[in-house]
């Protein structure tokens, strides 16, 4: 079972490092959005303020 998971997940890597707009679109977009979101909002991207704010990115 393990070998069969090990297997798979270097698959998903192989895929990821070879389709680039599906790794720029999943990890490089919504970092860039966080950081983003938290300049400006002073450091506090979660508060209860900024909820609406936070939930636009989805």
């Amino acid at each position: 079972m393990g070998h069969k998971l090990r297997i798979l997940g270097q698959f998903e890597l192989r895929q990821t490092w070879d389709e680039k707009m599906i790794l720029f679109y999943t990890l490089i977009c919504p970092a860039i959005y966080y950081v983003i979101a938290d300049i400006s909002t002073g450091g506090r991207p979660f508060g209860l303020k900024n909820v609406a704010y936070q939930l636009l990115g989805y």
